[in-house]
């Protein structure tokens, strides 16, 4: 194990783990795991040069572990799989156990498949998985995965560190603490701001409870139709007021399964639009395809009748889970939405690229409008408008907004960024 290149990590006092948003990018630690002393060397001089002085080199996935020892705080891990005694598989599930959450950039030699499962595997394990890159690693694409951390941790919410428990939700609901933000879609193309997608958030005083903390919470205690009704109202009282100040466009909402075994779900969400004086089309529901197959006769049910109604039906995180093509020939969609976890990773990875490019080809071909999510960046963008996708929603645009800053941004912030220039990327 080294230090930069060449010192002895057992020479080396141990480090005290910090916050890393207080941390400059000189002082973030990296941990390189390659039985290759000389692929270790040349990825040090690599991050050095990207600003990361901070670097120790293990050979195998033992001298990892002792590695965490003596430096349990690492932001960031570099691991390969193929390494003689424990590799790269058994070292990030013990790496799990004792640093949970901690970046991973995946690089191999071995067919993408196995670098893909392995990836999967890393995921599986709560692991923050940047990226895999195939050897030898350009220093192009380690920076742009490495850069993925670098906005990651600019863009953290602040979290609430107390537990919140379903008294809590239940009286955030009714007082009104959970409203959607909003989070824009723009044309490809031409970069044209054509909807938004209503996230549900939690605020308490000055943090943000995650969502990934109350929905379960809500999925648990019987609470998803109230929390869906919630969000469905907050974003159609949002549309008629931004239809009022010229804001014209289409929002969508995400549909729990509670709330689709609802047979009288349509009629519901029809009044609801006549109340604010607003057609269907308004209104974008989007159907998970896990969703999709539960309960499916009552699922089929309420879609096709959203869509007799005049509703937009998107089948959400397609090719997650469940999905197949039955469903789409079945199930009354007209947007399809590419799963951010294969657009992030298309420009990296071409098993991603592959299911990106056949998912788009095959809403076209379905005459489904397409919907890319998690666009991070230009280069991301460029790579969508290659493939023909219709329309784009990430942090590349914004993330998601309040009611009133989203007409704000919608109306002078963005609109200034596109007379810049700036967007769409040429």
């Amino acid at each position: 194990m080294s230090r930069g290149p060449d010192a002895d990590i057992a020479q080396q006092p141990a480090a005290q783990h910090r916050g890393a948003g207080a941390r400059t990018q000189a002082e973030l630690s990296v941990l390189i795991v390659d039985d290759d002393p000389l692929i270790c060397k040349l990825l040090s001089l690599q991050l050095n040069g990207l600003g990361y002085s901070h670097c120790v080199s293990a050979h195998d996935g033992d001298q990892a572990m002792q590695a965490l020892q003596f430096e349990p705080g690492f932001d960031l891990i570099i691991c390969d799989l193929k390494m003689p005694g424990t590799d790269g598989i058994q070292f990030l599930r013990n790496a799990a156990s004792r640093i949970p959450h901690v970046s991973v950039v995946l690089i191999s030699s071995v067919e993408s498949k196995i670098l893909q499962s392995a990836a999967s595997l890393a995921k599986a394990h709560h692991l923050n998985l940047l990226g895999t890159l195939d050897k030898p690693v350009k220093r192009a694409e380690l920076k742009a995965l490495i850069d993925r951390r670098e906005w990651q941790v600019q863009h953290a919410p602040v979290r609430v560190d107390q537990e919140v428990s379903v008294a809590d939700l239940r009286a955030a609901l009714a007082n009104g603490e959970i409203e959607p933000y909003f989070q824009p879609q723009v044309n490809v193309e031409s970069g044209a701001l054509v909807g938004a997608e209503a996230l549900a958030r939690w605020r308490q005083a000055d943090a943000m409870v995650p969502p990934d903390v109350f929905i379960p919470l809500a999925q648990d205690n019987g609470l998803m139709i109230k929390l869906t009704e919630c969000i469905m109202e907050g974003a159609v009282a949002a549309l008629a007021e931004w239809k009022q100040q010229g804001l014209d466009i289409t929002v969508s909402v995400n549909l729990s399964m509670e709330s689709l075994s609802q047979l009288d779900f349509p009629e519901y969400t029809s009044a609801l639009c006549q109340r604010y004086g607003l057609k269907p089309a308004s209104l974008q529901i989007e159907i998970t395809e896990a969703a999709a197959v539960h309960d499916a006769v009552h699922v089929l049910d309420v879609a096709t009748r959203l869509r007799l109604q005049g509703f937009d039906l998107s089948i959400d995180d397609f090719g997650t889970g469940f999905s197949t093509l039955t469903q789409l020939r079945e199930m009354p969609f007209n947007e399809l939405k590419v799963d951010q976890s294969f657009v992030r990773m298309a420009r990296l990875d071409h098993g991603s690229l592959s299911i990106v490019e056949t998912n788009l080809d095959l809403a076209r071909h379905l005459g489904m409008r397409s919907v890319a999510e998690g666009v991070e960046t230009l280069e991301d963008w460029s790579l969508l408008r290659g493939l023909k996708c219709d329309v784009l929603q990430g942090y590349v645009v914004s993330a998601a907004r309040p009611r009133d800053d989203f007409l704000h941004w919608a109306q002078d912030e963005y609109p200034r960024r596109l007379a810049s220039g700036e967007l769409p990327p040429p």
